[in-house]
């Protein structure tokens, strides 16, 4: 796959690594069907700003031919005739910024790989795209919930449920959205919509029962969507293609390494997401995603005595709403404090050879983190 410059010290693979991107991103992307394909840009290196988009706030004005006599007779297009009064179009640059950036740094070792480094590379580039892919996810799903209009949280019931989409069918009615709709929702809304006994009623809604399965409800499209790419959401409306995501692929390469007998395979880029500020008009959520657990930023730890390591708290999903809350009241203890003991800030200090385990804990959450304290 990638042997066009196996001679050199340093081989590029942007090309291909954009192509992997691209290819990924459509069998992936959860949210393909808002944003379309991913637009891969070049020359981008210090460039702050993806691309420029030509707008206008004028409004169309619908008027009537004026068959009356002697109305601009023979002026042609001045700014009064049998047209009507003429209206300037201006259009002006709005500047799309890049949102975010990203970077890979791994290194391959010949002797680990059976000298095949091109095999390697390969398969470290495609688990790469997928991880990209996995982070646009997150990106997409900020970018339509803070572009979105709530509608509310309380969607305990299926009825509950039933009259939110009725709600926007009737909003998507008077936008005059002629494009289809879709429905992003989590795992519990879908399942509510499943068995909720009114569905098979409700005009729009197609079930798939030989897999228990709901296609649309209302007319709308519904995704089953993972909770982490909901930002707090359980419902993301929006109509199909009214965004863009793009990258822009600063390096992707191999080099040889300095301290190990292989290579260092490195990348850097920027992302972005964009919506028209019209289009954000036809984006709503409803209801909210509650922490379901917490997770620590390793499960185990080395140390020496004396020495010492910060082990950090995160929300499960970390984009629940209360996210933050849960996050800010976690607390710290060790179960043996002779070994190991652990500060407000997760920070574990080694006090004498063993193991001990240190515990979070935020309301009725916990996790763990075995430690390990040598000389």
């Amino acid at each position: 796959m990638f042997t066009n410059n196996n001679n050199l010290a340093a081989r590029t693979y942007q090309k291909q690594f954009a192509q992997l991107m691209q290819t990924v991103f459509e069998a992936q992307s959860v949210f393909t069907p808002t944003f379309g394909a991913l637009q891969v840009l070049d020359g981008i290196q210090n460039n702050a700003t993806a691309f420029s988009v030509k707008v206008n706030d004028v409004p169309v004005v619908v008027g009537e031919y004026n068959t009356d006599e002697n109305v601009a007779f023979g002026t042609g297009t001045s700014n009064s005739n049998r047209f009507g009064e003429r209206k300037e179009i201006i259009y002006n640059d709005v500047d799309v910024p890049f949102d975010f950036n990203w970077a890979l740094h791994e290194g391959l070792d010949r002797f680990t790989v059976n000298n095949d480094l091109d095999a390697a590379v390969a398969d470290r580039l495609d688990l790469q795209a997928q991880a990209k892919v996995r982070l646009f996810n997150v990106k997409l799903g900020a970018a339509l919930v803070a572009a979105a209009t709530d509608l509310g949280t309380d969607l305990s019931t299926g009825d509950k449920i039933n009259a939110v989409f009725e709600s926007v069918v009737e909003k998507y009615t008077n936008l005059e959205i002629i494009v289809p709709a879709r429905a992003y929702v989590t795992a519990d809304i879908y399942n509510a919509i499943i068995d909720y006994d009114k569905v098979s009623n409700v005009k729009g809604s197609k079930v798939n029962i030989d897999e228990n399965g709901i296609l649309s409800f209302r007319g709308i499209t519904i995704s089953k969507t993972p909770a982490r790419y909901m930002y707090g959401k359980q419902i993301i409306f929006a109509p199909d293609n009214i965004g863009r995501a793009f990258t822009g692929i600063v390096t992707t390469r191999t080099i040889e390494s300095e301290d190990f007998d292989g290579v260092a395979l490195q990348g850097a880029g920027k992302g972005g997401t964009f919506i028209l500020d019209d289009n954000k008009a036809a984006i709503f959520t409803a209801g909210s995603t509650v922490t379901t657990g917490i997770t620590l930023s390793q499960k185990t730890a080395s140390i020496k005595v004396g020495a010492t390591k910060q082990v950090t708290v995160s929300a499960d999903p970390a984009t629940a709403s209360d996210a933050s809350v849960v996050v800010s009241a976690a607390t710290f203890a060790s179960s043996d404090e002779a070994v190991a003991t652990v500060a407000a800030d997760g920070t574990i200090t080694g006090i004498a050879a063993g193991s001990a385990t240190i515990t979070a804990t935020s309301g009725s959450f916990t996790a763990t983190v075995a430690v390990t304290v040598t000389e």
